[in-house]
């Protein structure tokens, strides 16, 4: 019998605002953290995107080739400088996190990240 290996790769997506003023220092971060998170084991790709819709807003995508890749990603440095770049240089993000399987896509969790308005704290919902 032979047996059919399932595809699967899941990825997160962080969208964001980043003032103009603050845009070379957020190009800056993300390349430095770039080479790490490309580097690290399941990784299949880390890429930016401007989108067209919305000025200033861009879109971070990781994809990963296992849910197992990924969640070690989440406890590593790398994640967490580009979490702390998001939080300080970002005037609001959010971050979704899909699966991909053979038989279509999943979307199993979002979380919406924002800033207080004025008093620069995160407030977390999750759905």
């Amino acid at each position: 019998m032979v047996m059919k290996k399932v595809f699967e790769m899941i990825l997160y997506r962080l969208k964001l605002v980043v003032s103009e003023k603050k845009f070379d220092e957020f190009i800056d971060s993300l390349r430095f953290i770039s080479n790490g998170i490309r580097a690290e084991e399941g990784c299949l790709d880390f890429s930016l995107h401007k989108d067209l819709e919305m000025k200033n807003a861009y879109r971070v995508v990781a994809e990963w080739k296992t849910r197992q890749a990924m969640d070690a990603h989440f406890n590593q440095k790398q994640f967490s400088l580009l979490l702390g770049t998001a939080r300080v240089l970002g005037e609001k993000f959010e971050m979704s996190i899909e699966e991909n399987l053979e038989k279509g896509r999943y979307q199993f969790a979002q979380k919406k990240i924002t800033l207080h308005p004025g008093k620069g704290n995160m407030l977390e919902t999750q759905f």
